[in-house]
């Protein structure tokens, strides 16, 4: 730096003194500048005199120098890689000129190098992924102004996007079908469309980059079908609470890679309250059916008709077929060699008893009828099966009630309508209810046949595809496990950059989530050889490091204490889990109970004490809110003793609350940060307080920014970088007390931490249409990818009310820097 403001002397002594290497003599600058700007540090190009008296000359006047030119150092950027819509900051660095008074810094943004702004922030929400940004600024004392620092160019990125990881499968929220033309599966799970393949062994999801008005998470699936004529996929939907209507979407799939959603505006309508409904397109006639089902009432049974050939395709509504009951969720599939002729297996009866018997239809588009198949009845009911043909029969598979029976034989079995003979000793399953879609596979010899399984599990799913061929035992070609019970759950950053997420519906397994490859895997936990496995639990929110685990209190599924009290989990020599014992004081008596009971309290662990710190939560009985923050420390992990103290409450000390979400930093400052929490039975919290993780008390921040509606029970991942932490929340749930309704919330915000006392939030609109479903208690981590810059938001699991099911167990990330 002295060397740099030297330069001032020799101008005056040289006409075009010799500047140092990466530097050109300015004559309007009448100073040597940098031939290349030095991106990314700010640093200032220096002169370095060619030597002889000059240079000592310069040296000697040094002093003079730096008293009457003000100098800044450097200026950073609040982000090397902006997103379009994020707000960049300058941040300048100390100023060399001592003597001087009223220096300011200067600045000028320059856009593709275009100047576009003088102010120390820009915002980039009018700029286009792919412009370059870069920034100019400047000590000014008076009208004297010192040398231009540069920094950039950077780029500006196409980011965040949602990207789904994983689906979610259940039997309301699900329909499969086989692409035949393409030889895959298209599962169609909350709004999202999946290819599913198997490559190299392995089960493969894949999401499809749709395009168009498809269905939305709320919908709830009533069953879908292949329109090979036009090569689509037709899924029948309702949204259950928002509208009565049916509706049907239809999926193109004939250009691969641009599959295009088109919801089918059709007059007339479909019966309200539709459930149970079967579905099956006739190419012959090309009129999608809907076969007989019934309303939430059981009073419905109608057949409806829509003839896809019309411009404007209309519904037509028959009464049921002549002769046969009222049913639905029927397993339905065209006849091998009968045009316009289908037959329907099973069925939920609308007095909830489910049928063995097997009806013929007679698909005329002007007066359908029907019959049933005298002296044939399954092995034991179905509901939810499906049906394919193939080698001149029809085979049927899957379903609920499928092994209701005991002794039945259950799973696959084989119709063939030019006899009426049924063949059940073909294919059994060991699940007691799952959703089977079996499809004709066109790459196996003669009758080979293709299931796509999900065999759902007290703790977990299995996806699969088997083979058959013939009346040999299934073949399987891939399967993949996936959790069924990831709500109020522990979550942390686990190995290799992946999620660890405790098994919320059992204490004997981890789910790990591999963000790179999409997969879950299931990593068990030995019980601790004195005290055996805690008691399943709900209302924790626990912390841990690597798949570390504090585990603290709680309400069974019930709502009932569980005062089983704390466990830990260690890594001695496998996942194992420890009961804690606590004391009061240093050395004092040890407890197993000591803990008061709660559920829905937080922590957080305190890097300065290796301590963890809990607070809040609902007092198990009363109902009461707590405020409390209480501190634990463990020795060894392998042992079992720790400490608890409660910390001193003071006049600015948060309000009690449950279910807040507490994430620690130790950049730019040491500590923790807590937002939101429910503050009452309909109400929720929306401030923002310091946790001073080294002395156990509270201080109140007030960001700058519009902060987020009220909510609790949302999730919370903090990065930091550049001297800086930057948290993201995602989701949570705010009840109204006034309108008595419960809003879950499906939108993630960004609190960036500059320093102790500078807080920004910012709401992060994603670039996609799609994101998933509204949620609480839901585990999510900030992933960054050791090979590249990507950084993500990954969140898992949760439960709600709206997507029809209270568990969910869909994975997604939202990437905010690609």
């Amino acid at each position: 730096m002295r060397r740099f403001l030297a330069l001032a002397l020799l101008l005056a002594a040289c006409e075009d003194p010799l500047c140092s290497a990466g530097t050109e003599y300015d004559r309007s600058e009448k100073r040597c500048v940098c031939r290349e700007p030095r991106v990314w540090t700010g640093e200032v190009c220096v002169y370095e005199p060619a030597g002889g008296d000059a240079g000592v000359a310069a040296d000697a006047s040094l002093d003079a120098a730096i008293s009457s030119v003000p100098v800044l150092t450097t200026v950073g950027l609040s982000s090397y890689q902006p997103i379009a819509g994020e707000l960049l900051r300058a941040h300048p660095g100390a100023i060399a000129g001592a003597g001087l008074s009223g220096i300011d810094v200067e600045y000028e943004w320059f856009i593709d190098d275009v100047s576009s702004g003088t102010e120390s922030r820009l915002d980039t929400a009018a700029l286009d992924a792919g412009q370059q940004v870069h920034l100019e600024a400047w000590a000014r004392a008076g009208e004297i102004d010192g040398p231009r620092v540069r920094v950039g160019p950077v780029t500006v990125q196409a980011a965040p996007a949602w990207r789904p990881l994983l689906p979610h499968l259940s039997f309301s929220s699900v329909a499969v079908s086989y692409d035949e033309r393409h030889s895959r599966w298209i599962v169609v799970s909350l709004g999202v469309a999946w290819e599913t393949r198997v490559e190299a062994g392995v089960l493969r999801f894949t999401p499809l980059a749709t395009t168009g008005a498809g269905p939305v998470a709320m919908h709830v699936v009533l069953g879908a079908t292949i329109d090979p004529i036009h090569d689509r996929m037709y899924v029948v939907a309702i949204q259950p609470g928002i509208s009565a209507a049916v509706d049907v979407f239809a999926l193109d799939l004939a250009d691969r890679g641009h599959e295009r959603w088109t919801k089918l505006d059709a007059s007339g309508s479909v019966s309200e309250h539709s459930r149970f409904i079967s579905v099956l397109f006739d190419p012959a006639t090309e009129v999608l059916w809907l076969l007989p089902g019934f309303d939430d009432g059981g009073e419905l049974a109608t057949v409806h008709a829509l003839d896809v050939r019309r411009e404007i395709p209309e519904w037509r509504s028959f009464p049921t077929p002549p002769g046969i009951e009222a049913r639905g969720g029927a397993a339905v599939a065209l006849a091998p060699s009968e045009p316009s002729v289908a037959y329907a297996f099973g069925g939920l009866m609308p007095d909830g008893t489910i049928s063995d018997q097997v009806v013929r239809l007679s698909l005329d588009p002007a007066d359908p009828r029907g019959e049933l198949v005298e002296g044939v009845t399954l092995p034991s009911g179905l509901v939810g099966a499906s049906a394919a043909v193939a080698d001149g029969a029809i085979f049927v598979a899957g379903g609920v009630g499928a092994l209701s029976s005991e002794g039945a034989q259950r799973g696959l079995v084989r119709f063939d309508p030019s006899a009426s003979m049924l063949n059940t000793q073909l294919e059994s399953f060991e699940s007691a209810d799952f959703l089977g879609v079996v499809a004709r596979d066109p790459a196996g010899p003669g009758q080979a046949l293709q299931y796509f399984r999900v065999a759902p599990d007290p703790r977990s799913s299995t996806v699969s595809l088997a083979r058959l061929e013939g009346s040999a035992a299934a073949v399987l070609l891939a399967s993949l496990d996936v959790p069924v019970g990831l709500s109020e759950t522990s979550y942390h950053l686990g190995p290799d950059r992946t999620l660890a997420v405790r098994d919320g519906a059992s204490s004997e397994r981890y789910w790990q989530l591999d963000p790179e490859r999409a997969r879950w895997t299931s990593i068990p936990i030995a019980a601790d050889p004195l005290s055996g496995r805690p008691l399943v639990r709900e209302g924790i929110r626990s912390v841990g490091s690597a798949r570390s685990d504090l585990v603290y209190l709680g309400t069974d599924a019930e709502g009932m204490p569980v005062d089983d009290g704390a466990w830990t989990v260690v890594e001695a020599p496998g996942l194992t889990w420890r009961r804690l014992a606590f004391a009061t004081e240093p050395g004092g008596p040890t407890s197993m109970l000591s803990l008061p009971q709660r559920t829905g309290s937080s922590a957080v662990r305190a890097s300065c004490r290796a301590t963890t710190w809990l607070f809040g939560g609902t007092r198990t009985g009363t109902g009461a809110l707590l405020d409390e923050l209480w501190e634990v420390a463990c020795r060894e992990p392998n042992e079992r003793q720790c400490e608890i103290r409660a910390a001193s409450t003071s006049a600015i000390w948060p309000s009690a609350r449950a279910r807040t979400a507490i994430v620690a930093t130790t950049q730019p400052v040491v500590g923790a940060w807590m937002f939101g929490g429910s503050t009452g039975a309909q109400s929720s919290a929306s401030d923002v307080w310091f946790l001073d993780t080294c002395g156990g008390t509270f201080s109140a921040v007030m960001p700058d920014g519009d902060a987020p509606p009220p909510r609790s029970g949302h999730s919370a991942a903090a990065v930091e970088r550049d001297g800086l932490a930057e948290i993201v929340y995602f989701g949570g749930i705010d009840r109204d007390a006034d309108l008595d309704t419960s809003s879950y919330y499906d939108d993630a915000w960004r609190l960036t931490i500059r320093s102790p006392d500078v807080l920004e939030w910012a709401r992060i609109e994603p670039t996609t249409t799609s994101r998933p479903s509204g949620r609480t208690g839901h585990t999510s981590i900030l992933h960054r990818s050791l090979s590249s810059t990507t950084e993500r938001l990954v969140v898992a699991g949760g439960r709600n009310r709206v997507s029809g099911s209270s568990s969910l167990t869909d994975a997604w990330e939202l990437v905010l820097r690609p």
